[in-house]
């Protein structure tokens, strides 16, 4: 589900789907040529990068009383 991941990495693999489904349409394909895209879009299936639904924290601080100032500020909001 192109939700689930990275704008780039999604758009890398729509690249190879493409060029994989010419491959597979061309009668003429050499085998190598049906290995080579099969392997591409292995590999770019393995780099898909999925969206992390958990928020980052970043701390900018480590006093503890700013932290926590900080923190109720941002959560009130």
């Amino acid at each position: 589900v192109k939700e689930h991941y990275s704008d780039r990495s999604w758009q890398n693999l729509q690249t190879e789907v493409t060029k994989a489904e010419k491959v597979a349409a061309n009668t003429d394909a050499k085998q190598s040529e049906v290995n080579e895209a099969v392997e591409k879009l292995t590999a770019t299936i393995e780099k898909l990068v999925e969206l992390s639904e958990k928020p980052i924290l970043t701390l900018t601080s480590t006093d503890k009383k700013i932290l926590e100032r900080e923190a109720v500020a941002k959560y009130t909001l």
